[in-house]
């Protein structure tokens, strides 16, 4: 044995052990301290600890088997005993292992006095999260009043300079959750926490409030109150100014005017009020339109109730998104201004109010006039990340591209497990081939929100060529939610538009335009935007739009330019007007103006759409899409080469051309779109048969969601 540990020695085993372990922490601790920095997944760190794992027998071998000679790296086995320079390596390593430790206490030393990213660090200390409070009444219906309680008292906080609150939707993650205070105060970024516990009986309420230094999880203050319902009010304020005075006290603060909650003018109002928003959170149209309820509730017990009146008007433009057939957009509006417009003459100051106002604009389309609005909401309420989403969403479409990204990083920076910011951010990394940032915050989203998980997934996979796989991975999404328009949309196109399976669309889509206009069956089409244009009014620009296009491609360019003209003006004239306004409705107004011998109209409009798409190849943002739509503005302006190129590479790019491309190419006919058509086939065939090879045979992941006709699957049946 005595042999065997002096043979280890002279081989640098022992030491290249002991560098390797030192080494090996150092690694350990760094990635640990920048995964969360970079947004890397939770394992990552683990990922690092399993391959140092692996390496260490490697390792230990290799020092064993091997020797570093002045010749280069030779079997120990090979080295004469004389020739061995063991001892000048095992120097060598002497200096590396003190090396490493020196690094190691460095490390240390910065890691536990002054260099991490710890939340009670200079940077973060004025910033809070509030949690939700824990309902303790005998009814868990009362949740919402608990969940309420936070919200309003997170709202308040929020207004004061110089405090940074976590958003809600970050906050409100970790409801019911078990978890160490400190733990949720690192991955918020905050350096204190707010929790408590409401317990409502009959009018009693009893509220306790503690908060929380995230450094080590002491308490700064805490507070008990035993009061009525009707001072519900009254506490949340006296709660707000406790805490505070103690963050004044502990931080040096120049010591705020800290806002008042808004009463209402009673407790049954705001106890409406508060389930409205414990609805309004969820989404969709069932919640949505039982938040529209309640707020319209607490109005009828309190008219001038403005945090209520501001809620109940987004809420309105809203509802169409997720149930436009019970909710006509132009209804929606116009029910949602006067709201909005009370609101802000009321309370100019409530966020909520500038917000309402904005998005009331924003969802009009007069992207200017909603601008300020967003704005001054934000500066009232930094932590109102939704409204920076919005905010972003208006700066995309006025053509702001660096502005929009800036805007929603700082949307996912304030609220970093907000599932609608970590969703559009993700998106735009994915629109810009910001991949490398994208799969982070898509990874985020497999635990914040399932559903937007797998869409990000299935959209990848488009944009990587691989249709076949993004239908089944499409397929999987509508397991979550079979009824969910953005997985029935995306799964849809790709039935229609690139696969070419119509009689699919047709029983499938809501909206199978395509399939129906192979069917020969325009009128229905035409049937559908009117009924669209209908529910919306005869102002809005895109239901103009819609029907416009709808009867260019049916043949009628005389009611087709009636309705592209009208929409064309409803749109107010601001920055990247045509980047608000189809495509396809641009190209079959290029085309009616050019045959009315409009030749100056078709050609701005021609300028506009090249600057437009300029732009977003400035921001790398030029997609299939993009690519096609320049490719037809290039043949309408005479290039036809550079037309007929830039189609291919659309097409090459992913592109499937639809029903409006096979009209516009019908214009041209000297030209031989042949060979871009034949490109798409094969392309079309040969992903479609993987797919259809896939769910005809037992591979279908979601039958209860959708399954292929009996036809369909003729010829594709195995065995």
């Amino acid at each position: 044995m005595a042999n065997l540990f002096s043979e280890l020695k002279r081989r640098n085993v022992v030491r290249v052990g002991i560098a390797y372990l030192v080494i090996s922490w150092v690694l350990i601790e760094v990635s640990d301290t920048i995964a969360p920095m970079m947004n890397l997944p939770e394992w990552a760190p683990n990922l690092v600890l399993y391959v140092l794992i692996l390496g260490l027998p490697v390792a230990l071998f290799f020092s064993w088997a091997y020797e570093l000679t002045p010749q280069g790296v030779k079997k120990t086995a090979e080295v004469d005993a004389d020739d061995s320079i063991t001892p000048s390596t095992g120097r060598k390593l002497d200096f590396v292992i003190i090396g490493a430790l020196v690094v190691a206490l460095g490390y240390f030393a910065w890691d536990k006095f002054g260099g991490g990213p710890d939340p009670g660090a200079a940077s973060a200390e004025a910033s809070i999260a509030v949690l939700p409070f824990v309902n303790l009444s005998s009814d868990p219906e009362q949740e919402y009043f608990s969940d309420g309680i936070s919200e309003e008292l997170l709202n308040v906080l929020a207004q004061i300079p110089d405090l940074r609150v976590a958003a809600r939707t970050s906050s409100f993650q970790f409801k019911g959750q078990n978890r160490d205070v400190v733990e949720i105060a690192k991955q918020l970024r905050v350096a204190h926490v707010i929790e408590g516990s409401v317990r409502k009986s009959g009018t009693r309420l009893r509220i306790t409030a503690q908060l929380i230094d995230a450094a080590d999880g002491f308490h700064i203050w805490s507070e008990t109150y035993d009061r009525e319902l009707t001072d519900i009010f009254a506490i949340q304020d006296e709660i707000a100014q406790a805490i505070v005075e103690a963050l004044v006290e502990r931080l040096g603060l120049t010591a705020p005017v800290v806002p008042k909650v808004q009463a209402a003018a009673n407790t049954e109002a705001y106890e409406a009020y508060l389930l409205g928003i414990h609805e309004m959170e969820k989404r969709g149209g069932g919640p949505l339109a039982l938040a529209a309820e309640q707020f319209e509730k607490a109005l009828e017990i309190d008219p001038d109730y403005v945090p209520a009146m501001a809620r109940l008007s987004m809420t309105y433009l809203l509802l169409p998104g997720y149930d436009f057939e019970n909710n006509p957009r132009g209804e929606m509006r116009a029910k949602a201004l006067p709201l909005a417009e009370k609101a802000l003459a009321l309370d100019p100051d409530l966020p909520e109010a500038q917000a309402a106002m904005g998005f009331y604009f924003a969802q009009s389309g007069d992207l200017l006039a909603a601008e300020p609005y967003l704005r001054r909401a934000i500066e009232l309420n930094p932590s109102y990340a939704t409204v920076r989403a919005w905010l972003a969403d208006v700066n995309g479409q006025m053509g702001r591209y660096d502005v929009q990204l800036q805007m929603l990083e700082a949307a996912v920076r304030a609220d970093p497990l907000s599932r609608l910011a970590v969703v559009n951010l993700a998106y735009e990394y994915r629109s810009r081939k910001m991949i490398e940032k994208a799969r982070p915050l898509i990874e985020r989203l497999r635990s914040l929100s399932p559903f937007f998980h797998g869409g990000h997934m299935a959209g990848m996979l488009e944009d990587e060529g691989r249709l076949a796989e993004a239908a089944l991975a499409w397929l999987e999404v509508l397991v979550i939610d079979k009824n969910n328009t953005t997985g029935r949309d995306g799964f849809a196109l790709l039935l229609e538009n690139q696969f070419g399976l119509y009689q699919e669309a047709v029983d499938y889509d809501w909206f199978p335009y395509a399939a129906l206009f192979a069917a020969g069956r325009p009128e229905e089409v035409i049937a559908m935007n009117a009924k669209y244009l209908a529910s919306t009014g005869p102002d809005d620009s895109y239901a103009n739009a819609y029907l416009g296009t709808t009867y260019f491609v049916a043949g009628d360019t005389v009611r087709a330019r009636e309705y592209l003209e009208r929409s064309w003006n409803l749109i107010a004239e601001r920055p990247n007007k045509v980047g608000n306004y189809t495509r396809d409705s641009i190209l079959a107004m290029i085309a009616l103006r050019q045959d009315a011998g409009d030749a100056a109209g078709a050609r701005d409009l021609i300028e506009r759409g090249l600057t437009y798409l300029d732009g977003r190849q400035a921001a790398n943002m030029t997609n299939p899409s993009d690519l096609r739509y320049r490719g037809f503005l290039w043949l309408y302006s005479g290039r036809e080469q550079a037309g007929l190129d830039t189609l291919r590479r659309a097409v090459e790019a992913g592109y499937g051309p639809d029903y409006v491309d096979t009209h516009l190419m019908e214009r041209f006919a000297d030209l031989d779109f042949a060979p871009i058509m034949t490109l798409f086939e094969a392309r079309r065939e040969r992903e479609r048969d993987k797919f259809l090879k896939a769910v005809c045979n037992g591979a279908n992941p979601a039958p209860e969601a959708w399954t292929p006709l009996p036809a369909t699957c003729e010829g594709y049946i195995e065995g």
